[in-house]
């Protein structure tokens, strides 16, 4: 029977990404493209999978970040600017596929819980040819903190987060209003389009957004979501990576592509066909003309 093991890779955008050593809290992959920079960390719990060999550093199998946050099986943050503005109802933030999925039974109620109890913007098609599933980054995300790109030392209202510990919410650049929300009361407040379209992502500001959950397992395959159950996708995999992608609607724009992708090894983990961890590839990753 064929083994496999994960790996992960990152770029900006899904064609165009390169493997990364997930938990390595000082090696962040670096973002540098016409619509942002900025740097981007991969965490994922009691990882097994492959190390990128061009690193020349083995993946860390966990990190401190998941020390203080239990319930978190995967982490995806991103911290920096972007070149331009966006409409906060224009940026999204979910998984895009090539092909058709294979579906396990009850994806349609699990899609509706997701969206009752977790992401309220949430939309997705997937038993579209090309399936996706996304909702507004301004909902989606976990925690979002927002600050002047140059902020004095010693202004505690705009202070930087430390990177490798979960993100706090502190958005309050965000609204109009300058109130401080929490996370939940964030996501209720731009569930709404009006309120999303009245805001946009500025160039003046920097962000880190962290985008977690326990609700995969990469390890097993396993998906767990409140409300509906758990499941193991082993029997409905049919060899498409999981994407994770931050575009603009219309596709028009790419932030960010994050692929977990599952690669076939022989009986010493080493895989059979490493097409993805050419020497070539570097973890600065500029725009391409």
């Amino acid at each position: 029977m064929p083994q496999y093991k994960l790996r992960v890779l990152v770029g900006p955008a899904a064609d165009r990404v390169v493997p990364v050593n997930p938990n390595d809290e000082a090696h962040p992959s670096f973002i540098d493209t016409e619509h942002f920079v900025g740097s981007v960390w991969v965490r994922v719990r009691d990882y097994q999978g492959l190390s990128a060999t061009r690193e020349g550093r083995q993946a860390p199998r966990s990190t401190p970040y998941f020390d203080r946050a239990p319930s978190i099986t995967y982490s995806i943050m991103l911290r920096g600017r972007f070149r331009r503005s966006f409409s906060a109802n224009d940026l999204v933030f979910g998984n895009v596929f090539d092909g058709p999925l294979r579906l396990p039974p009850g994806a349609s109620l699990g899609v509706r819980m997701l969206r009752a109890i977790i992401d309220p913007g949430l939309e997705a098609d997937l038993w579209a040819e090309q399936p996706w599933a996304w909702s507004p980054v301004v909902c989606t995300m976990n925690a979002i903190a927002a600050w002047p790109s140059e902020v004095e030392a010693g202004d505690e209202e705009d202070r930087q987060p430390d990177a490798s510990q979960p993100l706090q919410e502190h958005a309050q650049r965000l609204y109009p209003d300058r109130v401080a929300r929490s996370s939940a009361e964030r996501k209720k407040y731009f569930a709404d389009e009006a309120a999303r379209s009245a805001v946009e992502l500025q160039p003046e500001l920097e962000y880190a957004m962290d985008f977690c959950n326990g609700m995969a397992d990469f390890n097993t395959l396993g998906v767990k979501i409140p409300g509906w159950g758990s499941v193991s996708l082993v029997a409905y995999w049919d060899g498409q990576p999981l994407t994770y992608v931050m575009r603009t609607r219309d596709g028009s724009a790419t932030i960010l592509a994050v692929t977990f992708k599952l690669v076939e090894v022989d009986e010493h983990g080493q895989p059979l066909s490493d097409d993805d961890d050419d020497d070539h590839h570097h973890h600065h990753i500029d725009e391409v003309d």
